[in-house]
């Protein structure tokens, strides 16, 4: 048990790091590689070999791992047929990588609330830390439609609805945070966070925003809805306010 809570801190930081991660090359590979994820999900997966080698006679298969392990065959298998069999293998290899890192490994653990908990909370850090840098870039090139491409460069090379992508799973974790616990710095971080979605200037991201509040709408308990109409119709106001406010400044 002890051997296994030692690849905690490893999944903790995986997920902080998930959102700060760099593509890059690194010249002697045909292939591109994606920093620090993989580097750890390399490290967390042979970890978990050692484990799994080690407690062979305990582990038991459930139905989806037994799906999980087809689909990661079928795919290797794929690569013999493919026509650029390199990158095939790569992606067969970053598919492995974060399976075993985001679905094997917190098997592996055992502490599943304690997990859950932790987990979200490291993913909205590093989520946190790359808005963080996204807000200096917007300080440096304002609120526009050509400079939403390069706000989040070089963490998402292409912005604009990529960006969005990554940070909506986080704003939802923000929001319902703010509703159920109803503390003001979930509730100042939905807005933050909500802001640079918008400033992302991605119609595909505001039709995901408008889908995500008639689901809360429709989803929610009767006593939630109005304080989650409250904090979705504040956050809009600010955001928007803002955005207007700075067009006044700069024209």
């Amino acid at each position: 048990m002890y051997k296994r809570q030692a690849l905690f801190p490893i999944f903790l930081l995986s997920i902080l790091l998930l959102p700060l991660s760099i593509e890059t090359n690194l010249g002697f590979l045909p292939a591109q590689l994606i920093f620090l994820i993989e580097p750890l999900a390399l490290i967390s997966c042979f970890l978990l070999v050692i484990l799994t080698f080690l407690n062979f006679k305990k582990i038991e298969l459930s139905t989806l791992d037994k799906l999980v392990i087809l689909y990661v065959i079928a795919n290797l298998l794929s690569t013999l047929f493919s026509e650029n069999q390199i990158v095939s293998l790569k992606y067969n290899i970053t598919i492995i990588w974060y399976i075993s890192i985001g679905y094997t490994l917190p098997q592996w653990l055992y502490l599943k609330k304690y997990i859950i908990q932790n987990t979200t909370l490291a993913y909205i850090i590093g989520t946190s830390l790359l808005i963080g840098f996204v807000i200096y870039q917007i300080y440096q090139f304002g609120i526009f439609f050509e400079s939403s491409y390069k706000i989040s460069n070089p963490f998402i090379p292409q912005g604009h609805t990529n960006l969005s992508v990554v940070i909506e799973p986080a704003l939802i974790c923000l929001l319902l945070l703010a509703i159920f616990t109803k503390k003001k710095v979930f509730q100042i971080g939905f807005i933050i966070f909500l802001g640079i979605i918008i400033y992302s200037c991605s119609r595909a991201s505001y039709i995901s925003l408008g889908l995500m509040f008639f689901a809360g709408l429709f989803l929610l308990k009767k006593e939630h809805r109005f304080q989650f109409i409250k904090i979705g119709s504040t956050a809009f106001v600010i955001c928007f306010s803002f955005w207007y406010l700075t067009d006044y400044v700069l024209y």
